[in-house]
């Protein structure tokens, strides 16, 4: 049989071709060092980092890179160097980058994406921080002189909007049962300085600004506040609540009168005889047939309904040569579209006679599709998420009386001849349900789509899947010929291969580099140039570098 694969290359090609002539960075390793190149394999950075990576995290994020160095990291985004490794970590959220560093004493900073901070200089620690609506944080900050402050931030037009605390001794905060019972209010427990009053002070937190509702002094020791505090918010106990104003006077706290869990009354389903039928019109003229094989009294029957009339079905006695109980009647989905409407099919005849295995289609009750082996299961081969065909994985004995295997289709017959000695289901993905097989001949292996297509002669010495990390929806396999190493890569839409070329087995496939996670780099990117990178491993599984689809190698020794 002829078969033809259009390989990745050609399309990677007109890919290509069709972009700006925008670089993409790539990591590149020189012996033990890491560097980054473009495409062609043109040093961007020169090797010099003891590690590249890429953000861990569950998106699989490829837009930027940690660069290592002694135990310390920095900042690579498309091939520029933004930040040098000084850190002691850096990692991303929501779009801006934390960073911390032993530089000049303990740092913490919150960096663009071009390396400048959104604050007017960095601080020790941030102690805290929590949205109050889409764009404002609040933070809660310990200062290079040691004290705390407390601020709102913009983090859509970066900048303090407004400022609490600032320069304080000592600042708690507490979020209280807002977050349940939607009362906008927040309590902060503060100190001016070390010799100051312990104030407690209670805060709107509906809207910005803030406004304090009321503040007074504290007369007990902090650490017995926090636990009476902790007790009244945090606790099914019934405490006092220990604060009071100027003159020692307990403060009234509001309490929320409302039911947190209160639900609303949910429609009662309409009862089926009380639903309104809608009368037949013109375009419900069609007659849609369903159709459906049973086995009564050992006798086989057709019960036929229309549309949705399953009350007033048609029952239809169908002869067979054995007893009806030795039939197996397996699921199958079978559509043939009528002038007039349609009729679907929901099952089919499977019995065995005589060594052979026997399959009849219930809209072909006269034709007997007769084998030496039939597989229990059926392909359904759609197109537009309907079903155009059914195959089966079929056997039939050679001369020497041992089983050849190949497809065999409800609507083509005969699509793959039996020529193959092993026939495996390797893949269901998505694409109109289409199925794998990895194919064994004389030896070899290959791959063949349900549909009859070849996607890969059966000329290769090993073909094996490998786990790949960042694509839950993906596949890769990995073909061998002799030395070289190629593979097979499969998503819900597509198939890529590529011949063995590599002397390195295969570690996985990063689909679409870079792949823009970050808002605020891609932002500023309008339709990216990406590729994909295949990942490349020694024997021992120890990762070795990158290649392209084309065969080039990002790593040398």
């Amino acid at each position: 049989m002829s078969f033809k694969i259009n390989f990745f290359s050609i399309v990677f090609l007109f890919h290509f071709l069709s972009l700006s002539a925008q670089e993409i960075a790539i990591p590149f390793r020189n012996g033990n060092l890491w560097g980054i190149s473009n495409e062609a394999g043109k040093m961007l950075i020169e090797p010099k980092f003891d590690q590249l990576e890429f953000p861990n995290s569950y998106e699989n994020a490829n837009d930027y890179m940690i660069s290592k160095l002694n135990g310390l990291e920095g900042l690579i985004i498309d091939g520029k160097e933004i930040l040098k490794p000084k850190y002691t970590s850096i990692y991303n959220d929501d779009g801006f980058f934390n960073v911390r560093s032993t530089e000049n004493g303990s740092q913490q900073d919150i960096l663009l994406p071009d390396g400048t901070s959104i604050f007017e200089k960095p601080f020790i620690n941030i102690l805290s921080r929590f949205e109050i609506n889409k764009n404002h944080k609040l933070f809660h900050v310990l200062n290079q002189n040691l004290t705390e402050s407390l601020f709102i931030y913009d983090m859509k037009l970066l900048k303090k909007v407004q400022v609490l605390y600032d320069n304080y001794h000592s600042i708690s905060l507490f979020k209280t049962r807002n977050e349940i019972t939607k009362v906008s209010q927040l309590y902060f427990l503060v100190k001016k300085t070390a010799t100051s009053n312990l104030l407690v002070e209670n805060w709107t937190s509906n809207a910005i600004p803030l406004v304090k509702i009321n503040s007074g002094f504290q007369y007990l020791k902090e650490d017995e506040f926090l636990r009476f505090f902790a007790d009244k918010y945090y606790s099914s106990k019934n405490n006092d609540y220990y604060s009071g104003s100027e003159t020692g006077e307990v403060m009234e706290v509001v309490e929320y009168t409302g039911s947190s869990d209160r639900m609303e009354d949910a429609p009662m389903a309409i009862p089926y005889d009380e639903r309104t039928i809608i009368s037949e019109t013109q375009e419900f003229k069609e007659k849609h047939w369903k159709h459906n094989l049973v086995v009564k009294d050992n006798k086989l029957f057709m019960e036929s309904y229309e549309d949705r009339n399953y009350k007033n079905k048609k029952t239809k006695e169908i002869p067979v040569e054995i007893p009806a109980n030795e039939i197996k009647l397996s699921y199958g989905s079978f559509y043939l579209k009528k002038e007039n409407g349609s009729d679907n099919y929901s099952n089919f005849i499977r019995y065995p006679k005589n060594g052979k295995t026997i399959v009849i289609f219930p809209y072909d009750i006269n034709t007997k599709i007769e084998f030496d082996f039939i597989d229990e299961r059926s392909f359904q081969i759609k197109e537009n998420n309907s079903t155009k065909e059914t195959v089966y994985l079929v056997g039939k004995k050679d001369k020497n009386n041992q089983l050849k295997y190949g497809l065999y289709s409800n609507a083509r017959k005969q699509i793959i001849d039996f020529e193959y000695d092993e026939f495996t289901n390797i893949q269901h993905y998505s694409n109109d349900g289409t199925f794998l097989f990895k194919v064994k001949k004389n030896n070899k292996f290959g791959v063949i789509q349900a549909d009859g297509k070849i996607l890969l002669p059966a000329n290769f010495s090993d073909l094996k899947e490998v786990h790949n990390n960042y694509r839950s929806g993906t596949k890769v396999f990995q073909i061998q010929n002799n030395t070289k190493f190629g593979l097979i890569y499969l998503t819900n839409s597509e198939i890529k291969a590529l011949e063995p070329i590599f002397d390195y087995p295969i570690k996985g496939v990063i689909p679409k580099y870079p792949e823009y996670k970050n808002n605020k780099i891609s932002s500023a990117k309008k339709n990216p140039k990406t590729i994909s990178l295949i990942e490349l491993k020694d024997e021992s599984g120890e990762f070795m570098g990158y290649a392209d689809f084309n065969g080039k190698q990002f790593f040398k020794d």
